[in-house]
């Protein structure tokens, strides 16, 4: 079996996923093995994928299946906007030239791949917290000034103070979901991302992200790693700070972190 070359994640700009694929042949067995992840700009895994191939004669044959397959597998889930990696230069050459034939990122049958002009919904779907009745032209009134969605933004409620947000833009959900935590009517509304909707009936909308500040500490003489130490003591952290872009002037120690909702504070 031919060994894949190892190489260091880089992160990409914010917003940004990263597709890196993969491809092992195994001679002996008449059969190939594909891999690919999708992560964001943080390394945040969001989506993963193997799956068996056919037999393929060299390397760059293998990484070309690869390839086919993990973007057909990224753009089915509703991401577009990639930055692809392999392990196989010219393959990457290949797919980032004008020379490119799109034959090569054909199935076996002739179907292509989705383009990225096709109709694609991305949705989230949030769970309000509040015992008022939700009226959905409300709430867009609400969210749509604040959120300034670039595509069209559609909204539906499906009972029990849940509704579903569907995005044109995958980049306009994102941006909701790196700028919470959101509220309603001063009650806290909790986002979860579909990526399948028959996956709705198990969310559990357990969790929601929140800036919290410790007081009355040295952050002046405290390292990046010790800040971050602080808050993982106490709840999941997603970010801190930097002391030089933050507001406080060092009075404080601001630290995003997710927190389990339905669990008392104390």
């Amino acid at each position: 079996m031919e060994q894949p070359s190892s190489e260091v994640w880089q992160p990409t700009p914010p917003f940004a996923y990263k597709l890196n694929f993969d491809a092992a042949v195994f001679s002996g067995l008449e059969r190939s093995r594909v891999g690919a992840i999708v992560r964001k700009d943080k390394g945040e895994v969001m989506l993963t994928m193997t799956t068996s191939g056919p037999k393929v004669n060299t390397s760059e044959e293998a990484e070309l299946l690869a390839c086919r397959r993990s973007l057909e597998f990224a753009v089915d889930a509703g991401f577009t906007r990639l930055i692809i990696e392999g392990d196989n230069v010219n393959v990457i050459q290949a797919i980032s030239s004008t020379l490119v034939n799109h034959s090569l990122l054909e199935e076996e049958d002739g179907a292509e791949v989705p383009k990225e002009e096709e109709e694609l919904i991305h949705r989230l779907v949030g769970r309000f917290y509040t015992k008022r009745v939700l009226n959905v032209d409300a709430v867009a009134r609400t969210f749509k000034p604040l959120w300034r969605t670039v595509g069209e933004l559609q909204i539906r409620d499906i009972g029990e103070h849940i509704l579903m947000f569907e995005f044109e833009d995958i980049l306009d959900l994102e941006c909701v979901l790196e700028f919470e935590p959101w509220s309603y009517g001063k009650h806290l509304v909790v986002f979860e991302r579909v990526l399948d909707v028959q996956s709705m009936p198990y969310l559990q909308f357990s969790c929601a992200m929140f800036w919290v500040q410790f007081h009355k500490i040295l952050e002046r003489s405290l390292k990046f790693e010790t800040r971050e130490l602080i808050g993982k003591a106490i709840w999941k952290v997603l970010q801190v700070a930097n002391l030089k872009d933050d507001d406080a002037s060092g009075e404080f120690l601001r630290v995003r972190i997710n927190m389990d909702i339905s669990e008392p504070l104390v």
